[in-house]
């Protein structure tokens, strides 16, 4: 009986021996894992990191270039009364560079706080039709330069919404921005509002212009992130006007997608729930 109970006491021994050696290869695994997880995490952000940085490094450098040449250029010819009435056309350029760069900076910095959650909506209830007109009014200027189209197509059972006007201002302008930036001279853009269904409240900017390959879709939704097809890389822009875009939407619980087809055209969808819907009872 004593054998047995020795034998027994050895066997306990090497299973308490192996299972501690099993928990402790299993640790040594999940420590493993969570190191080459943190790798791939930190790498991933130094990806992102170093994306921005190209980027915006371009960007920032060309609007800087041209206020630094001019401004050189008007400084040299101060003397020469003879000359000084080229700086006017110095002078354009340079306020043409100084909005674009002022506009880059801007973006970043939006893009930022809403990245840190540090952007609050202030809601109010308003009509869609003049958020879409104030939204036109801003790239008037390239919609008559290129003789595009604008037509605008909002329902008549189109709702009151309750919604950050601003915000939704700003995307209704990134979105046609983008629409008469990519669409060639001659061109058609729309704007269109319906009530989708299950009541959802849905804005679609639609374009005939470059269109994005459909590769490039997921890359054109990240920051920084730009289209290879159709001759996109020549546009200007910190490629953020779409992510915010996008996050501002879901902040009001929405979405935002993208369908496009290279050399056909693009239609930017937005989706508003139902509950933004503004409805008011009879009496």
């Amino acid at each position: 009986m004593a054998r047995y109970s020795e034998q027994l006491g050895t066997l306990l021994g090497w299973r308490n021996r192996e299972l501690a050696l099993l928990a402790a290869n299993m640790r040594a695994e999940q420590a493993a894992e969570a190191a080459r997880l943190s790798m791939l995490s930190a790498e991933a952000a130094n990806q992102a990191k170093t994306v921005f940085l190209a980027s915006m490094s371009h960007e920032l450098r060309t609007p800087l270039n041209a206020i630094i040449g001019f401004s050189e250029m008007m400084r040299a010819d101060l003397g020469d009364e003879a000359r000084l009435e080229s700086h006017r056309g110095y002078v354009q350029d340079i306020h043409t560079a100084g909005m674009h760069l002022s506009a880059l900076v801007t973006e970043v910095l939006e893009y930022a706080r809403i990245a840190a959650g540090q952007v609050d909506l202030r809601e109010s209830e308003l009509d869609l039709g003049p958020c879409i007109d104030d939204s036109v009014s801003m790239v008037r200027h390239t919609l008559e330069e290129k003789a595009l189209r604008l037509e605008r197509d909002l329902s008549d059972d189109f709702p009151r919404l309750r919604a950050d006007g601003t915000k939704l201002r700003q995307v209704l302008i990134n979105l046609l921005s983008n629409a008469t930036k990519f669409t060639a001279p001659g061109g058609r853009i729309a704007v269109e509002a319906f009530v989708a269904a299950e009541g959802e409240l849905a804005i679609d900017v639609v374009d005939t212009g470059a269109g994005i390959a459909e590769a490039d879709l997921a890359r054109v939704m990240m920051p920084f992130g730009r289209g290879e097809g159709a001759g996109q890389g020549h546009y200007g822009g910190a490629g953020l006007g779409l992510p915010i875009s996008r996050a501002l939407i879901e902040q009001h619980g929405g979405s935002l997608a993208l369908d496009s087809t290279l050399g056909v055209g693009t239609r930017v969808s937005i989706r508003l729930p139902a509950g933004r819907a503004v409805v008011r009872n009879p009496g």
